[in-house]
């Protein structure tokens, strides 16, 4: 099941090819780590298909409601939240980067 070539850094099994480097292979552990993950590739890239949602009837009124555009005062109200959540954001990445600043110093 599984072959590696001793002329490329490349495994090979089955019918799929991973692109894992591998020197030469000699211990059977990494042997069958490597037929592992080329069954796996096989089941879950291209035995299992990837199934579609259903399409559902889409309500023309509903999306419109959905997608208006927000009015000036919503606008102003979205505005001053995003920029609060912006700051906030900011200051915890900058805390906690000083805190592993700080960690790593002392």
């Amino acid at each position: 099941f599984f072959r590696a070539s001793s002329t490329t850094s490349r495994a090979s099994c089955g019918g799929c090819f991973l692109a894992i480097p591998t020197p030469k292979i000699k211990s059977p552990t990494h042997r069958t780590a490597l037929s592992v993950l080329c069954v796996a590739y096989l089941i879950f890239g291209v035995v299992m298909p990837k199934k579609q949602p259903p399409q559902e009837a889409v309500d023309v009124e509903l999306l419109a409601l959905k997608t208006r555009k927000p009015t000036a005062e919503e606008q102003a109200q979205l505005d001053a939240q995003y920029k609060r959540w912006k700051l906030i954001s900011f200051a915890a990445a900058g805390i906690g980067c000083l805190v592993f600043v700080i960690g790593f110093v002392f």
